[in-house]
């Protein structure tokens, strides 16, 4: 149960972005819809097709900023939820339930982590970091050709001074970030670390380069990077970027990751690593949205039409926060409470996506 409702939450939470960034006077709500799923493994296929199902979002001002979700049928609509982000909690209902829940958006074992968005650096500190390292930063030039180098005691000392950022990285644990830290000092210590260089050539409808990474220790680079990254571009009708990055091993170099992207009447994007490809195309003509992902013997697939959706939303209220129960510490009695009524005000999305399930092949017994 808990699984769902932090789906729920995480799906409210992806629509604020493009929601606040459509929203221009008059709340426009964002709709996906024309939703498609393709996947194969082990020889097996999946197909479904959610043609009339439409999930639609927008941020309204109502005290403070808020995302309804309103999910359709046709004209038909499914369920109605809203959620909020205030302080470090994040507020979220449903239509159909008798309560308002709320999330800590804390790190495990207690601690608060910070605000989503908050930065534990200053904007004199940040542009004061800035400045230090373009000063370190040495740059020829020679035609068309620029060259650049980093010292490796200027990227230790970046390093050094965006550990507070680093700190609150939220998938960073304690001991992870315990061990980058000792490893920074370490190599301050030994006069070790990474140098960056490279070059790049500019003309009117084109740019490559290569950004090198060669390890430093006791005060002396290697001879030859640990890894390197190629990148060009062309810009014409369309832009067309292309880049690599390959890592050194015993037998020379390797192909970590490799992508291309194009940018022109559609958004075209593959970037390939080790032996897992994963594609995004967006054709803004038809608003139609396309998400790959293949591995061995598996493939998946996501499409679906994205766009502004002429609706008029149901906004479902909050209500009063202070009385919102914390979902992360409910009673027995209160997640049977919370479960039963949630599957009775999602009855109606689960009946509709029932046949869709079915046909798909997916066992639901």
């Amino acid at each position: 149960m808990k699984k769902i409702v932090s789906l729920l939450l995480c799906l409210l939470l992806a629509c604020a972005l493009p929601a606040a960034a459509l929203a221009d006077g008059e709340p426009a709500a964002f709709s996906i819809s024309d939703i498609s799923l393709n996947a194969t493994a082990e020889g097996e296929n999946i197909s479904m097709d959610f043609e009339d199902l439409e999930l639609a979002f927008s941020l309204v001002e109502e005290d403070g900023s808020m995302v309804v979700l309103n999910i359709f049928d046709g004209d038909k609509l499914l369920l109605s939820g809203s959620g909020k982000l205030d302080g470090n909690r994040v507020y979220f209902t449903i239509d159909g339930l008798s309560h308002t829940y709320y999330a800590e958006m804390s790190e495990e074992g207690g601690a608060s982590a910070p605000a989503i968005g908050s930065n534990p650096l200053s904007d004199e500190e940040m542009q004061a970091l800035v400045e230090q390292l373009m000063s370190q930063l040495e740059i020829s030039q020679d035609g068309t050709t620029t060259t650049f180098r980093l010292p490796y005691t200027a990227v230790n000392q970046l390093l050094e001074q965006l550990l507070p950022v680093f700190e609150q990285i939220p998938t960073l644990d304690s001991d992870t970030f315990a061990e980058l830290e000792g490893a920074i000092a370490e190599m301050k210590e030994t006069d070790s670390g990474v140098e960056i260089n490279g070059s790049f050539d500019i003309s009117d409808t084109a740019i490559s380069g290569v950004v090198n990474f060669l390890p430093v220790a006791n005060g002396t680079a290697a001879d030859a990077p640990a890894a390197y990254v190629n990148f060009e571009a062309n810009i014409g009708s369309e832009m067309l970027i292309k880049g690599d990055v390959n890592v050194q091993e015993d037998s020379g170099y390797s192909q970590a990751l490799a992508f291309t992207l194009t940018m022109g009447d559609t958004f075209d994007f593959e970037m390939l690593a080790d032996d897992a490809t994963v594609h995004v195309s967006f054709d803004p003509a038809s608003s139609r949205l396309l998400l790959e992902f293949h591995q061995d013997e598996i493939q998946f697939s996501f499409g679906a039409t994205v766009g502004v959706s002429e609706r008029e939303l149901t906004v479902c209220p909050l209500g009063d926060l202070s009385a919102a129960l914390d979902i992360q510490s409910l009673s027995e009695d209160e997640m049977t409470a919370l479960q039963n009524e949630f599957m009775a005000a999602s009855a109606k999305l689960i009946g509709s996506l029932y046949s869709v399930l079915a046909s798909s092949g997916i066992p639901l017994g």
